[in-house]
């Protein structure tokens, strides 16, 4: 079955829109799937912006706005915060690892490959089971428990879950300082649209 709307059609209409909102919008990329095109554009002059728009292939219309985060970047802001951040683990709704690092100097706690593997997909189960009580008691957007040896923060950012281990030596005080300034660098980069 072919589409009603061509690439080149996908394309204006995306850039239309943009249009809107921002100056100097140049399509970059664009791809096809699930009868849908996925254009990425950037925008601004001085500060570039990288914008995905979705557009359906059979009614033109537009049907997602994407503003890809750039998770490397996200991450190296939060090591920047205390040099008590031992790692930084980005996962995506689904459960899938989506960028992870150790701080510098740092080394791994955990020395099995199958528990670090499966730390993406433990976090993704807590998700679920904390869901149990959304409706009673709305989102959970954070979550802080202690170990022996480290402190760990999960926050709920949209369809991520970010988990930051600390080093056990940090006061209450100290770690909920830090996790108010994480909450705050992820909600400018992961959270910003």
């Amino acid at each position: 079955v072919e589409s009603c709307v061509s690439e080149l059609d996908a394309k204006q209409i995306a850039v239309k829109f943009l249009e809107q909102y921002h100056n100097n919008v140049l399509p970059r990329e664009i791809s096809f799937d699930e009868d849908t095109y996925l254009i990425t554009l950037a925008t601004g002059l001085v500060e570039k912006k990288t914008i995905q728009v979705r557009v359906d292939a059979n009614t033109a219309r537009i049907v997602g706005v994407n503003y890809p985060v750039n998770f490397a970047k996200t991450i190296d802001g939060i090591f920047e915060l205390s040099d008590q951040i031992r790692y930084a683990l980005i996962v995506n709704s689904k459960g899938l690892h989506v960028y992870s690092k150790m701080a510098n100097g740092k080394t791994h706690l955990v020395r099995s490959e199958s528990q670090i593997t499966n730390l993406s997909s433990d976090l993704h189960i807590l998700r679920q089971l904390l869901r149990m009580f959304d409706e009673s008691l709305g989102n959970t957007t954070f979550t802080y428990f202690e170990r022996e040896k480290i402190h760990v923060l999960v926050f709920y950012i949209n369809d991520f879950m970010v988990c930051v281990s600390c080093e056990r030596s940090l006061s209450h005080h100290q770690i909920i300082d830090i996790a108010g300034n994480i909450r705050k660098n992820l909600e400018k980069s992961i959270n910003r649209h």
